[in-house]
């Protein structure tokens, strides 16, 4: 055999077989499988954490607001929008859409009697509000 035979036979035997890109590409493919449900369910509980801590910084923001107006809280949704993020110093930074949960969603108030009482809710993962996975500042007694 001439040098250059031998050179084209290690040049062919020095690549990779389309069975052996295969094998790697299975692999990767089953790593990749395992690896997203595990990540989403990562990236879900963030989310509820954000939004968590969003209603509790809501909640600390409504009652600074409330010890400011005599121990008031606003009467209704649009009033405590207004009353965290406008005028000239806001509780919240951000305007409304600082109220957003972590999908988007605005936080829902209401007022809870006469007493100064309120509750702030997120519809939660799936959007909808009155189901099992929404959150709130206060357990509901049932």
């Amino acid at each position: 055999m001439n040098e250059e035979t031998k050179l084209a036979e290690s040049a062919a035997k020095a690549g990779f077989t389309l069975i052996e890109i295969i094998i790697a590409i299975a692999i990767v493919g089953i790593m990749a499988a395992v690896a997203v449900p595990n990540i989403n369910k990562h990236i879900k509980r963030a989310r509820i954490n954000a939004t968590q801590q969003l209603i509790q910084t809501a909640a600390q923001a409504t009652t600074t607001y409330s010890l400011d107006h005599s121990g008031k809280v606003p009467e209704s949704q649009d009033a405590w929008v207004e009353a965290l993020t406008g005028g000239d110093d806001p509780e919240i930074e951000g305007g409304s859409d600082a109220l957003n949960d972590a999908w988007g969603t605005p936080l829902r108030y209401e007022r809870v009697g006469k007493s100064g009482r309120f509750k702030i809710t997120s519809d939660g993962p799936d959007m909808e509000p009155g189901t099992d996975d929404d959150l709130t500042n206060i357990a509901d007694r049932k």
